[in-house]
């Protein structure tokens, strides 16, 4: 990483001054002023049209605080938009020879028009989905020929995403306070919906344990990972998502107990877990928490009942054309229901959306990287892959089209190419 800091520390100081110009701006009632905010805009993408390779990083971490952050923001939140800027940068680009292997990516192909055409029949609407797979087919094209600058690329922006998230939250969470059904006057906070948020800021905590256990760090960069996997546990915990703790939880010791790293090392980072655990219980953090699970009906918040209407509906049909291709994201969203009602689960939602044949796609797709992965890498992409899926178990975030997750899905990729160089292939050092 630290290589990384020199060889671009010229643009990484000016998009630092470009992130705090953005997390600057706090007003919940107004935006920016239009001339700012497209002042901003040119100044975010300028420089990634002289240097492509940081744009999927640029990105993936300005969309996520502007779509998570609870204020108006500099940036837009319509997706076509961007993939309109980064076409245009892959387009102007003449200052490096981008290629791409058509055949690692048919897959996406096929999903990307399965999606566009399934949405624009039933409902004459391009998706965010659709939106999602062509910005993520994008970035395809911005991979340097250096791995390791790939990957240290492609893990900075969910480090610094989860840590400006959890310093937002901790600051300014008390504002928004929301009714959580719990007993003794337990509230949730959260400006957003807090399992979606959770599971953002949950992305940057795996991370931090991974590159915790994996390679020794400057000082400096170490403190700046323990910093950020302590303020996003804390955030985690205190907007109570019983799945996003799950996920993290689940992922984190899978990858400790398969990884090849010295016993040595897991001890001592099971025993910081440990510690920050304890601290946070004996502080009431755990309360809320804790509370929702004593209080849950049995149905996980209503999950199950929504799970066995939608089933029921999407069984029910008799158009086979149907069952294979899906009502698209529309018709899905309203199936079972007179109001629009969402699945609370991606495997469902890609049922019924986008059929048999939707489903198989996206499960095709989260075993990809599995499949790919070399030995050095396994362990990784186990955990990666693992985090995603409890996530969408109880979350629709990619058949919902939600960027930050397809770019998350897209840095496991990365790291696949990366590990599939003959240099790395032995190595368990995850930059």
């Amino acid at each position: 990483m630290e290589a990384l800091l020199k060889n671009s520390k010229i643009l990484l100081i000016y998009y630092l001054l470009l992130l705090i110009i953005l997390v600057s701006w706090t007003s919940v009632s107004s935006s920016p002023n239009m001339l700012f905010r497209i002042a901003y805009i040119a100044a975010l993408f300028f420089p990634l049209y002289l240097n492509i390779t940081l744009l999927p990083m640029v990105v993936i971490c300005f969309y996520a605080l502007c779509s998570y952050r609870f204020v108006y923001s500099y940036l837009p939140s319509e997706l076509y938009i961007y993939a309109l800027f980064i076409l245009l940068a892959i387009i102007l680009n003449t200052r490096e020879q981008i290629t791409i292997n058509i055949d690692k990516y048919t897959l996406f192909f096929i999903l990307l028009l399965l999606t566009f055409t399934i949405d624009f029949w039933y409902s004459g609407r391009i998706e965010n989905i659709t939106y999602s797979i062509f910005i993520c087919l994008l970035f395809s094209w911005c991979i340097s020929s250096d791995e390791t600058e790939n990957i240290q690329y492609f893990s900075l922006p969910f480090l610094v995403i989860t840590l400006v998230l959890s310093i937002t939250f901790i600051l300014f969470g008390h504002n928004f306070m929301n009714s959580s059904n719990a007993s003794d006057g337990l509230v949730r906070m959260g400006w957003t919906d807090p399992n979606y948020f959770s599971c953002v800021v949950g992305m940057g905590t795996l991370l931090t344990v991974m590159q915790l256990l994996r390679k020794k760090e400057s000082f400096i960069y170490t403190l700046f990972l323990l910093v950020t996997f302590i303020l996003s546990m804390i955030t985690i915990v205190l907007s109570a998502s019983r799945g996003a703790i799950l996920a993290i939880s689940l992922s984190s010791v899978i990858f400790i107990f398969i990884s090849k790293i010295k016993l040595s090392h897991k001890l001592i980072v099971i025993a910081f877990l440990c510690g920050i655990i304890v601290f946070m219980y004996t502080n009431q953090y755990f309360d809320l928490l804790i509370d929702r699970i004593k209080n849950d009906d049995g149905t996980g918040s209503g999950r199950t009942e929504i799970w066995l209407t939608k089933i029921d509906a999407f069984t029910s049909e008799k158009n086979p054309l149907k069952l294979l291709f899906g009502f698209g994201y529309q018709g899905g969203y309203n199936l079972g229901y007179r109001w629009p009602q969402g699945f609370h689960n991606d495997f469902l939602a890609f049922l019924v959306n986008y059929g048999i044949a939707g489903l198989s796609l996206f499960i095709t797709a989260l075993i990809i990287p599995v499949k790919r992965a070399t030995s050095g890498a396994r362990p990784t992409i186990i955990a990666l892959v693992l985090y995603l899926v409890l996530c969408s178990m109880t979350l629709e975030p990619f058949s919902a089209g939600r960027l930050t997750y397809f770019g998350f899905y897209f840095y496991i990729l990365v790291v696949v190419k990366y590990y599939e160089s003959p240099v790395n292939q032995e190595t368990n050092e995850l930059k």
